[in-house]
């Protein structure tokens, strides 16, 4: 308990003490359990993530190779997204594509882009197997888990996965579900329900994109201390993987692509639940601000504001409860954005950053408050802070901090820093652009990044101003 992920909590029930322990025998064993037979799943109990090896045969797996999906279903529409996306959209891929065009164009790495830090796409689809309702009746799981909510039944409870190298999805948990690797190699993290898996953001439905997988495994998953570092596991080809109920977890599809099927039940656990509550709640709370930013100027701004207030009210006995849970602390921040209370703001943004100090998110919250507030100092270090953090992240992370340091140059009156932030701005969105279009298109996932030039430009007209070069002043020489 000293040691494990409860370190420095006080856990409130005997079953949570239990838990703990489980979960330090469990990393101390390295990683996650592999067995090679359903009968040697007696010794694991659903509560527990486990691989059971060879699930799927030869036969099985062909009918998900690559080659074979874009020649016979090849013409069945699939929505795509970044990692971090398909968690915001509600764990769906947003963008659609004919499969066989994403496998022409994204596999199995996906085009160059110019150099820029971009991330991969993924299709993450429910709808692809009422499409195909036989290709999911080919799977069938091993008796222990034939009373799994997410058992193959068909509907909209299974996902196809296909992505190439270095795709995947970020930081999500729901229901008891599986996963099925039926061609190529998958990196999984996982981590309990009370356990911190060190992530910088988790956010469901955001506007900002959190740190890429990709980004979080190379970088931050080796610098964690090994007591707080999500479980990781490569599942191989026939690999079956058992994900407990409201355990977090991230994937990333390793070198030469990845197909997989995936089975997701209803949530079970208090905290996933009530997580899906607020983001229940944070979802209605956009609707009726309807396109705008603050409840002031919604359509109906009384109804945005007694939205708002309960939403606070939930969001902070959440708090209470689940103290390392970061959303509760971003829904609070994202209504006392919406209601104008910069000094509410102000407060909440700082104090979740002293413990998610990566989150470019909040450090672009801190600085619009200090920017409202008349503390110019401290909004330009933040918006400093979170571009500096914005580089570890997909490339459109950075927008909303290159859109406060525009803010910040031109009150303080420096129009020069400005337009240079307005370039890099501008750069930045047209080479995710150029890489995504689709991505751009109306309903994409990227599309409210493209308007902030557009829209800094038409709040301070003299960024759009060209200096008059001055005239040179040349002696005439008379002609002899």
């Amino acid at each position: 308990h000293q040691f494990g992920p409860l370190a420095g909590v006080e856990p409130r029930t005997l079953w949570e003490r239990v838990q703990a322990v489980k979960f330090i025998i469990m990393r101390a064993r390295s990683d996650v359990p592999r067995f090679t037979s359903p009968l040697h799943l007696t010794q694991v109990e659903r509560s527990q993530p486990f691989v059971l090896g060879g699930s799927f045969n030869s036969s099985v797996r062909a009918l998900f190779h690559p080659d074979i999906l874009a020649q016979q279903h090849g013409d069945v529409t699939v929505h795509m997204g970044e990692s971090s996306a398909i968690v915001d959209d509600g764990g769906v891929g947003k963008v659609p594509i004919v499969l066989a065009d994403y496998l022409a164009t994204h596999w199995p790495m996906g085009p160059p882009v110019d150099g820029e830090v971009l991330e991969r796409i993924a299709v993450f689809d429910s709808a692809f197997f009422q499409a195909r309702p036989d290709l999911i009746e080919a799977l069938v799981l091993p008796e222990f888990l034939a009373a799994c909510p997410a058992a193959p039944k068909g509907g909209d409870q299974h996902f196809l996965s296909v992505g190439g190298a270095g795709s995947g999805v970020a930081f999500h948990m729901h229901g008891e579900g599986w996963s099925a690797q039926l061609h190529g190699r998958k990196q999984w993290l996982l981590a309990p329900v009370d356990g911190e898996p060190g992530w910088t953001e988790y956010r469901v439905r955001d506007q900002g994109l959190p740190v890429p997988v990709g980004t979080y495994i190379d970088e931050i998953w080796p610098e964690l201390p090994p007591s707080t570092r999500p479980l990781s596991v490569v599942a191989e080809p026939g690999d079956l993987l058992h994900i407990p109920d409201g355990w977090h977890h991230a994937t990333r599809n390793l070198e030469g692509g990845s197909v997989s099927v995936a089975g997701q039940g209803a949530a079970d656990s208090e905290q996933v639940q009530t997580m899906y509550a607020l983001a229940a709640g944070l979802e209605e709370l956009r609707v009726s601000l309807n396109h705008s930013e603050f409840c002031a100027e919604s359509a109906d701004a009384i109804q945005c504001n007694q939205l708002s207030g309960k939403l606070v009210q939930e969001a902070h006995a959440a708090e209470w409860s689940w103290p390392r849970h970061p959303f509760p602390s971003y829904v609070r921040s994202f209504v006392y954005e919406a209601r104008q209370e910069a000094t509410a703001l102000l407060e909440v943004a700082t104090a979740s950053l002293r413990r998610w100090p990566h989150s470019a998110k909040r450090h672009v919250w801190v600085s619009t408050a200090a920017n409202v507030l008349g503390w110019i100092d401290l909004s330009r270090r933040a918006a400093e802070e979170c571009v500096s953090e914005a580089r570890r992240h997909a490339a459109l992370l950075g927008a909303p901090c290159w859109e406060m340091i525009t803010h910040v140059a031109m009150h303080q009156g420096d129009v020069t820093r400005a337009k240079a932030a307005l370039r890099q701005l501008e750069r930045m969105v047209d080479s995710h652009r150029r890489a995504y279009p689709l991505l751009h298109a109306e309903g994409g996932g990227a599309w409210g990044y493209s308007a902030i030039p557009r829209d800094l430009s038409e709040q301070y007209p003299t960024l759009r101003e060209t200096p008059q070069k001055p005239r040179s002043r040349r002696k005439r020489t008379r002609a002899k």
